[in-house]
């Protein structure tokens, strides 16, 4: 889905500097403007400062439904497919859970590298003993639901401490055999191999766990 245009003034200041030159304020994560804000060269920039303390007084102001559209604006689109739904599962449609969900992924900004995107056909089609291994421990693990005694080695239940709610991770155990068959994978293929696994061991997260809305950390 196409990006909605930024529709404040303020989003026309656009840094000349720094890991974020290029980029407009708006697009920025608040952190790093209260890191320029209390900086002693920000006055070096001409506009810097007005520019972010008119985007705070706005920001100020935003609606639930506002902060949840800027958040879409500015995170890639199949980031968000992947998170949004399940945010608003757990926390609800426009609750403040979501807002603030949706808010910290905005603060994730090398999406390329810590949220590569899914790999395509091709790249999935690797073969080796490594990625035969890692086949084989995935298709050990049941789906969550229902359980049983023998699902004690695969999964914990664990309880949001914002919203009181349950929901499943990997065990201990069986997330430590997956990071070492991801491991071997990547000593066998490299980093791009490294993010075929990866892949492998997010998609049966995504179909067997009701996850949090994030990627798991693999």
């Amino acid at each position: 889905m196409p990006k909605a245009p930024a529709t404040s003034s303020s989003t026309e200041y656009t840094f000349k500097f720094g890991k974020h030159k290029g980029e407009k304020i708006s697009n920025v994560p608040p952190s790093y403007l209260v890191f320029c804000k209390g900086a002693e060269w920000v006055d070096d920039y001409p506009g810097l400062r007005h520019a972010i303390l008119n985007l705070e007084r706005e920001r100020q102001g935003m609606t639930a439904a506002q902060k949840i559209q800027r958040a879409k604006r500015i995170i890639p689109d199949w980031f968000w497919n992947e998170c949004y739904p399940r945010a608003c599962q757990i926390y609800g449609v426009g609750s403040v859970g979501t807002v603030k969900a949706m808010g910290d992924a905005v603060e994730t900004r090398c999406y390329e590298q810590q949220y590569p995107p899914r790999p395509t056909a091709t790249e999935t089609e690797l073969s080796s003993p490594s990625i035969t291994a890692l086949r084989k421990l995935l298709d050990t693990c049941p789906a969550v639901e229902p359980t049983t005694p023998e699902h004690g080695p695969f999964f914990m239940r664990k309880e949001d401490g914002f919203t009181n709610k349950r929901y499943w991770v990997w065990s201990g155990e069986h997330e430590g055999k997956v990071m070492t068959a991801l491991k071997a994978v990547q000593d066998e293929h490299g980093e791009n191999g490294l993010l075929v696994a990866r892949w492998m061991a997010r998609n049966k997260v995504s179909r067997y766990i009701f996850q949090r809305p994030s990627l798991i950390p693999l």
